[in-house]
Parts: structure tokens; C-alpha cells; sequence
């Protein structure tokens, strides 16, 4: 029998739970990094929803000037009955509802409440009253938009503003928007 052989076998004992903690501790830094990536990742996807829900709002505000232009609506009218937000939560207060432009400034902000099969809903609008469950805005509450025209009265411009909570970045700022400049014709 070879002594040298069993002495380096005892020796040898215990090496296995040493390597085997060391890829635990690998394994689970590797794993804390993948779920720092994912939240990540969340973020920056909610935020591309709002940036793409805030360019889709300004092309349907697009759309109701050049529908009302068919009524004899200019849209400097627009401009003069909601300017341009300067900030989220800045003092955005719809028109009244009494002419084209004000009913579609108002429902593009404050939306619309339908009757559908599973209840009320107010479908449409810019902001989300975070106490009305039924209400399917998704900019938040201090979403607001507007609109400036230069002086010839047919190249505007659509902001929306709102507030992105979840996508900061460390040193940046809570507050977005968006700005569509459009020729109607």
C-alpha cells in the first residue's frame, strides 16, 4: 500500500465545500446583478410607454385641429385657448367645453367618460386621477399639453408635458415631454 497516496488523499478532504461556497457566492453576485438589470430594464420600458402614450396624445390633438379646420376652426384659436405648458403640474386648466376647440382641449386633458359593458370608464385624456379607479389616462395627474402657433397661423407646435417618477436617473429630472411641430395645410 502507497502512504504517500492516502496521505495526499486526506489532505485533498474539505477542498470540495471550500470551491463549493465560492461558487455560491459567484453564483449569487452574478444573479444580484441580473435582477439590478431587470429592474432596470422595467424602468426604461414603463418610461418609453409614457414617452410613446405622450407622442400618440400629441398626434390626436393634431388630428382634432385639423378636423376642426373643416368647421372654419383656425388653429391659432387653439394656441390662444391652451398655450404651451411649461411644466408638469403647471397650471393646466382646460377650457370650458363651449366651443370646438375648447370640448377638444378639454376631453384631450381631462378625457371622456364612456358607458361600456364593464362599468364607466374616463377613456382618452392626458391625466390619471390616481382616486378614480375607472379613470384609463396614463400620463399621471399633473399630465398636461398645449399648443403655440407661429404667426401665419398654420405651423404649430403640440407639447405634452407629464412626469416620469419611475424613469429618473440619478442627477436627472421627473419631468418630460414632448413636442410635435406640424404644417397643416
Amino acid at each position: 500500500m502507497n502512504t504517500s497516496f492516502m496521505m495526499n488523499e486526506k489532505s485533498q478532504a474539505g477542498v470540495g465545500l471550500v470551491e463549493v461556497l465560492i461558487a455560491i457566492v459567484v453564483l449569487s453576485i452574478g444573479l444580484l446583478g441580473l435582477a439590478s438589470l431587470q429592474t432596470s430594464s422595467l424602468k426604461n420600458s414603463d418610461s418609453s410607454m409614457q414617452r410613446s402614450m405622450a407622442i400618440v396624445a400629441a398626434y390626436d390633438l393634431i388630428d382634432r385641429i385639423q378636423a376642426a379646420r373643416a368647421q372654419g376652426v383656425n388653429p391659432s384659436d387653439y394656441a390662444a385657448a391652451m398655450p404651451l405648458p411649461s411644466a408638469p403640474g403647471a397650471a393646466c386648466n382646460p377650457p370650458p367645453p363651449a366651443t370646438v376647440q375648447g370640448r377638444d382641449l378639454y376631453d384631450w386633458i381631462n378625457g371622456q367618460t364612456v358607458s361600456r359593458e364593464d362599468g364607466t370608464k374616463t377613456v382618452g385624456g392626458l391625466r390619471k386621477v390616481a382616486s378614480d379607479p375607472n379613470n384609463q389616462n396614463l400620463l399621471g395627474p399633473d399630465a398636461c399639453g398645449g399648443v403655440a402657433c407661429n404667426g401665419d397661423g398654420v405651423t404649430c407646435m403640440v407639447r405634452v408635458v407629464w412626469s416620469d417618477a419611475r424613469g429618473l436617473q440619478i442627477g436627472g429630472t421627473t419631468d418630460q415631454f414632448v413636442d410635435l411641430q406640424v404644417r397643416f395645410q
